[in-house]
Formats: C-alpha cells, sequence, structure tokens
C-alpha cells in the first residue's frame, strides 16, 4: 500500500508521478494488469498519472499508450552511466550523452524554468597524487569518454551565466553507495559488500587509489539544499557533492566489510594502471556555502546493505544482472 508523509491526507494528492524501469515495469520491460487497473483507478478518481522517466521519449510513449495515459511524458533521452558502458559501447555514448545532452541543453531556456542542476561527476578530476585534495577550482583532468562528456557539459551549462533565464549549478557526484529501487551493484562499496557477503574471493585492482562516496540519500538532501537555496548563492557555481570523511581507497572499503565477515577473503591484484584514475576530493565549499555535510558514512552503509542482504532483498541478483549492473543495452522494436 502507498504510504503517504505523515500530515499529509490523501485527499490531496493531486498527481502521481511514476518511473518506468524497476517501478512501472516489470522484469519483461512490461506494465502488469494490476498497475494498469491502479492507473485506471487513479485517473478515475481525479488524479493524473504521470510519466517521468530518463527514457527517450519513443520508449516512453510505447509504455503510456499501453497504461491509457493520455498526458505529457517527462523525458530525458538517456544516459549511458560510467565507464565500462560508454567504452564499450562509443557510438551510443556520442549520440546520447554528448550529442543528445548538448542539445536537450539548449532547449531549457526561455521555458520559465527556475532551477536546472547538471549532476556531472568527481571522476571529472581523473589522477591527483594522493596526498592532494581536489576542490572546485583544481584542473580537470578526465581520463574516459563518461567523464570527458562530463566536463564539456558542464562548461555548456556555466556557459549560460548571463545568458539563459533559468540558475543554473553543477553538482559532481561523489560516487553513490546505499539502498535503492535500483541498487547498482557495479559500483564499489555495493559490489564488495554484496561479493564478500555471498562467500566469493573479490579480486580487488588498484586497492590503494581513492574515490570520495556517498550515500544516494545524501544527494537527496544536496539536491533539495540546492532548490531551496537562494539563486544567488548557487547560481552557475560549482560543488563538490560528498564529505571528506567519505574519502576511502578500495582496500578501506575491503576492511570495513571485513569487520562484519572476518573469515571473507581477498585478493590483491596489480592490474598495472588500466584504471589510473585516484582522486580525493576537498567538499569545503559545499559545507560552508550550502551548510551540507553528509549523514551516512561509508561504514553505515556497509552495514545497511548486509542487513537487506540478510532479509532476502536482491536474491534474484544472479538472474538479473543488467537490471543490477550497466553491463548491456538493450534494444526493444515493440
Amino acid at each position: 500500500m502507498l504510504q503517504l508523509p505523515p500530515g499529509l491526507d490523501a485527499r490531496a494528492v493531486r498527481a502521481v508521478a511514476m518511473d518506468l524501469d524497476g517501478t512501472v515495469l516489470d522484469e519483461t520491460f512490461q506494465p502488469s494488469a494490476r498497475t494498469a487497473e491502479a492507473v485506471a483507478r487513479a485517473e478515475a478518481s481525479g488524479i493524473a498519472c504521470l510519466i517521468a522517466t530518463g527514457r527517450m521519449f519513443i520508449s516512453a510513449r510505447r509504455v503510456a499508450e499501453k497504461l491509457d495515459i493520455r498526458r505529457p511524458l517527462v523525458c530525458y533521452q538517456g544516459a549511458l552511466v560510467g565507464d565500462p558502458i560508454t567504452k564499450k559501447y562509443p557510438r551510443e555514448h556520442q549520440a546520447i550523452n554528448e550529442y543528445g545532452l548538448a542539445r536537450f541543453i539548449d532547449t531549457l531556456d526561455g521555458r520559465g524554468l527556475n532551477k536546472v542542476i547538471m549532476v556531472s561527476t568527481c571522476s571529472n578530476y581523473g589522477e591527483i597524487p594522493s596526498d592532494s585534495l581536489a576542490d572546485e577550482n583544481y584542473p580537470l583532468k578526465p581520463l574516459s569518454l563518461y567523464a570527458n562528456a562530463k566536463v564539456a557539459r558542464e562548461k555548456q551549462v556555466l556557459g549560460g551565466a548571463n545568458k539563459v533565464d533559468y540558475c543554473g549549478t553543477v553538482l559532481r557526484f561523489a560516487t553513490a553507495f546505499g539502498l535503492s529501487g535500483r541498487m547498482r551493484f557495479d559500483l564499489t562499496v555495493s559490489e564488495f559488500t554484496r561479493d564478500l557477503f555471498g562467500g566469493a574471493v573479490l579480486e580487488v585492482y588498484d586497492a590503494d587509489t581513492w574515490r570520495p562516496y556517498c550515500h544516494v540519500r545524501d544527494f537527496a538532501r544536496v539536491l533539495t539544499r540546492v532548490l531551496e537555496m537562494p539563486r544567488q548563492d548557487v547560481g552557475f557555481e560549482v560543488f563538490n557533492a560528498g564529505g571528506e570523511a567519505n574519502n576511502y581507497t578500495k582496500k578501506m572499503i575491503v576492511e570495513a566489510v571485513q569487520r562484519h565477515f572476518p573469515q571473507s577473503r581477498f585478493e590483491l591484484v596489480d592490474k598495472g594502471g588500466a584504471d589510473r584514475r585516484n582522486y580525493k576530493v576537498d567538499f569545503s565549499k559545499i559545507r560552508t556555502r550550502l551548510h551540507f555535510e553528509p549523514e551516512f558514512s561509508v561504514e553505515q552503509g556497509v552495514v545497511e546493505l548486509i542487513d537487506a542482504l540478510r532479509q532476502g532483498f536482491f536474491a534474484d541478483y544472479g538472474q538479473r544482472l543488467n537490471f543490477y549492473r550497466n553491463n548491456e543495452l538493450h534494444y526493444f522494436t515493440k
């Protein structure tokens, strides 16, 4: 049953915005009969049902037609997220992450928008000395197609200062961890925790390389904070999103998991620098300007995921690898 926030009367609900993947669509990428019935009942009760998705319009429209939703669709043209999948599909990356997003940003001006937040990545810093901290003015050194595209779109958004009618802000996200409806088990904290929980011998490449991490709920708080702040405080600014306490090496993450599974095993593998990224990040700007600090530590994220795994969540991981990892693209013709 849908749980409403405390104090909110169900009669006050006028619209429901629904994601598609992992929400409206089942494992066969189709809406169930139960979902279609719920949408029909909501519409009959005067509640507008909207689709808000990262999918392309043509794909979202097919689902809307199946659910008989005849309202505007909130769509973004999708994205290939992360280095491995963009390297595997360079043509699609160029069409979506580069040209598609550039055109999307070009359409934002003149539409009466208040704020536009671009989620970028700390991966843009690439490779820096381990005894340095990268603040927002640190030279960018993108080492992948994904990061290069992010840097280009940052420049596009920031270049709108004094030219566009909206307030643009760039957030360079740390690497995500934490429970969500669409878990990403190809991200370090979640991947290491799940593998060691399951008894696998974990191979750890480049164990002493640094990354910053941030819980998904803290990311939600960051986005809310930017939306709530006066335009003059966030307009055409870049903020690293996270906290120094969650700068971790891969080996430190393994050790955090092993505190709960002392018998778990891992092997350190010297891959010869195949992934050269190494960056610790300074988050003082977001702390002083937006008064933001993360509430969740990496250790808390590990405990949270272990509890979920013990309760049987994500037991279908082996049968739905591409749902939980960004491995493959699927093309739909129907």
